[in-house]
Formats: structure tokens, C-alpha cells, sequence
């Protein structure tokens, strides 16, 4: 997961939308436009809000953040709307939506979600990567950061059997990622060799373009799953 900066001008259609009264009558047509998408899409750079999967316009899910059903005055508003795909979405997310105390449920002010909208927060407070396993950040005293813990739980984030494109996904570009970085030190080291020819040291500068050139595609943020590679030795 990575930080999204979400546009703050609402897409037209939902502009004209009702506040829903219940949640009949909360409508596709308001929530699931192609403006929203559009938007959606441009926003999270075609990618879901939870896992970094890549999306398309027309086959992803227009997910609300606190369920619609149970949340139905927030069906058609800007700010509960993320797109995600539909693993994370139908299969795991469903309609749930824990809290760290229930008993403060609807009462939006005093709500503390367990589940990671990072367009709200920084994912990065909440989870960390240990290499391409994603982990919930740990405070002074050992505690485990409980949205954190959650979100991974939740959206099983590390699970290899349930989501093997997920898990092998990030592995590779890791693992990639590791690749450019060691040759990218190995050419430095070429470069601050007293004896190095001019032939080797043109050859290393070669390298460190190319390599910072792939680094810097490694983790756009339009790169699947480069969330875990912020703050990643050489970036």
C-alpha cells in the first residue's frame, strides 16, 4: 500500500447525487459513473487502494471504504469511494468494517477503523516491509500497530496459497529492485578506483545511468506494489 493523494474537486456526477436515506437508495449509476472511475483510476494511477494490484476502467470494483449497506448516507459521497480490485473487495473486504471499539459505530467522529485508507493516512504509519513481506509497524513497548495488524489480516496481504500473484508479484519487483541496487554499487565502486581505466569508468557511468533510470521506474507510483520499496535502501 502507498499514500494516495486523492483529487479534492468532486467528478460532476456526484455533484448531482442525493444524500441516500437508506440504502436502497444508494445507486450505481451515481457511484459507479465513468467520471468517478476516471477519476479513481487517475488518483490511485490504475492501481487497488489495498493490495497495488493492477486495474482496468471497466473489470474493478468502485469499493466504499465503510460499507454502503451500513453506511448508506456515505453511498454516493466523493470521500468514501476507493477503487480496488475484486479480490480485495468482494472477496475478503465483503461489507466488514472493524473498529477498535464498536460501541462508538456511526458516531464517525469518535470511529477508529482497523482497516488502512491511504487516502486518509499514510499506509507507512501503520505497516512496514521486510523485504517484500508486509509486517505492522511495532511501537516502543512491542505492540504491534492494531490497523496495521488488521489491514495485512484482513486483505491477507502476505498469504502465498490465497493470493500467489500478490505475494509473487512483489517478490519479483523486490528482488529486481535488489538486482539494481547491487549493480549500481558495483559500478560506483568502479568509479573511486584510483587505477580504473577510462574505458571501465565510461562503461560504470553507463551503468549508473541505466540502473538509476530503472530504479526510478521500479518505484513510480504507477509501478504495481512499489509501496514497499519507499524508503528502501537507494531510493
Amino acid at each position: 500500500m502507498r499514500k494516495i493523494n486523492k483529487c479534492q474537486t468532486v467528478p460532476p456526477t456526484l455533484r448531482l447525487a442525493p444524500i441516500p436515506t437508506c440504502a436502497s437508495d444508494v445507486k450505481e449509476k451515481y457511484y459507479k459513473a465513468r467520471d468517478v472511475r476516471e477519476q479513481l483510476m487517475h488518483d490511485q494511477f490504475s492501481k487497488c487502494a489495498y493490495c497495488e494490484c493492477k486495474l482496468t476502467l471497466e473489470y474493478n470494483d468502485v469499493e466504499h471504504y465503510r460499507p454502503k449497506n451500513k453506511y448508506w448516507q456515505l453511498g454516493h459521497d466523493w470521500s468514501n469511494l476507493l477503487y480496488a480490485c475484486p479480490v480485495c473487495n468482494r472477496s475478503f473486504k465483503k461489507t466488514q468494517f472493524p473498529l477498535e471499539n464498536d460501541a462508538h459505530r456511526y458516531n464517525l467522529a469518535l470511529e477508529k477503523p482497523l482497516i488502512i485508507n491511504p487516502c486518509e493516512c499514510d499506509p507507512l504509519e501503520h505497516i512496514a516491509f521486510n523485504r517484500y513481506i508486509v509486517v505492522p509497524r511495532v511501537d516502543d513497548d512491542g505492540k504491534e500497530d492494531p490497523m496495521g495488524k488488521k489491514t495485512i489480516d484482513l486483505f491477507h496481504l502476505n498469504d502465498r496459497k490465497k493470493r500467489p500473484s500478490l505475494v509473487e508479484g512483489r517478490e519479483r519487483l523486490y528482488n529486481e529492485f535488489e538486482e539494481e541496487l547491487k549493480k549500481l554499487r558495483l559500478a560506483r565502486e568502479v568509479m573511486i578506483q584510483v587505477d580504473a581505466n577510462h574505458e571501465a569508468r565510461r562503461t560504470a557511468w553507463e551503468i549508473i545511468k541505466l540502473c538509476h533510470h530503472r530504479l526510478v521506474e521500479l518505484t513510480s507510483s504507477s509501478q504495481p506494489y512499489s509501496g514497499m520499496l519507499i524508503g528502501q535502501t537507494g531510493v
